[in-house]
């Protein structure tokens, strides 16, 4: 059986930052350094770094150090210290983002960033990569860290541009805190995999549409049709190597079989939709 589908045509598109559009290891690695230098802490791994992208600043010197309040506040005044001098420049966008902002806003979309980022910091970089010319509006973090929850983000800045909830309005973005925010504002999530969040924290929170790539990311934004092949035939392929077969809202659709989790050995997709490269055609 062949199916034919287009994905959902997003009209107002939410974009996390770090992990997202640009890669900030070296910036945030840097100033948490520096920060922990000036807390006089250390024995810790370099793979903290990554536990230290996505949820606010205190809760990462608090959660991952055992910080009190005021140690907390002290830590984050030292890393921004160094963040708001050398480190926000110490970053890079993804290979591909630039093109991807610029065609998405000639096709008329609504961009938007919503990010755990002090929001000062966040416009410094969003200007910086000269994004600011494809963005509609920016929702960042203040500075005290309160009401720095991805979902109250998301929430903000939707009252403040009026944007209802609706399946046409998408968050994107690498970590389960945005899946999470996604589903508080009941609006569609994409999972991005080349971040800084797992797989299967990812996983866990059934995020609609999941890309490996940032090509894979345009390809789904710009509505491409992707994979066409017999769904419920004679294959006796794994999952991860068929060109088709995603479920969204329990309909079969084109795309990528693919489950991380090999022990189910069937086709088990929980209203994920994974993108195959292999073959792709446009809907008239």
């Amino acid at each position: 059986m062949e199916l034919e589908t287009q994905f959902m045509p997003f009209t107002h598109i939410l974009f996390d930052l770090d992990g997202t559009l640009t890669n900030p290891r070296l910036g945030i690695g840097n100033s948490l350094k520096y920060a922990l230098r000036q807390m006089q802490i250390d024995g810790y791994s370099d793979e903290i770094l990554e536990k230290f992208v996505g949820p606010p600043l205190q809760d990462g010197f608090k959660n991952l150090f055992g910080l009190n309040e005021r140690n907390t506040t002290l830590a984050v005044e030292h890393f921004r210290t160094y963040f708001g001098e050398k480190g926000l420049y110490e970053n890079e966008p993804y290979a591909g983002i630039s093109e991807l902002l610029e065609e998405l806003h000639l096709s008329g979309k609504r961009i938007y960033i919503v990010t755990s980022k002090l929001e000062k910091y966040a416009k410094m970089i969003i200007r910086h990569f000269e994004f600011d010319r494809y963005i509609d509006d920016i929702q960042g973090a203040e500075a005290t860290g309160k009401h720095s929850g991805k979902g109250q983000l998301i929430s903000e800045l939707m009252e403040r541009n009026r944007i209802p909830s609706s399946d046409l309005v998408v968050m994107i973005g690498d970590t389960y805190y945005d899946m999470i925010g996604a589903n508080e504002n009941e609006i569609s999530s994409v999972a991005v995999c080349y971040g800084f969040g797992t797989l299967e924290s990812l996983n866990a929170c059934n995020p609609n549409y999941m890309v490996e790539t940032v090509d894979e990311l345009t390809e789904l934004l710009l509505g491409l049709i992707v994979g066409v092949g017999d769904i419920f035939g004679d294959d006796t392929r794994h999952p991860a190597e068929k060109s088709v077969l995603l479920v969204e809202n329990g309909q079969a659709q084109h795309g990528k079989g693919y489950d991380q989790d090999r022990s189910k050995g069937d086709d088990h997709f929980q209203g994920k939709a994974f993108i195959d490269n292999s073959q792709h055609t446009f809907l008239s």
